[in-house]
């Protein structure tokens, strides 16, 4: 890919799409898996958003970076 000059348009599209799933897929997280109130345990949330987020993240690694 990269001699026919396709590399970087195939990864611009896979970090696009990866980034789409990414929003929804936090926010489909963030619905079944509600946060504790920021504005009474920050710490509490910062975890629980960053536990999403990895969760989010390994998704979409395995659905589009691994297959």
């Amino acid at each position: 890919m990269m001699l026919t000059g396709k590399l970087d348009r195939h990864l611009m599209e896979i970090e696009k799409t990866a980034q789409e799933r990414m929003e929804i897929l936090v926010e489909r997280l963030q619905q079944e898996h509600p946060a504790p109130d920021k504005e009474i345990d920050l710490l509490a949330w910062a975890a629980h958003m960053n536990m999403l987020t990895a969760m989010a993240e390994e998704c979409v690694m395995n659905d589009l970076v691994y297959r």
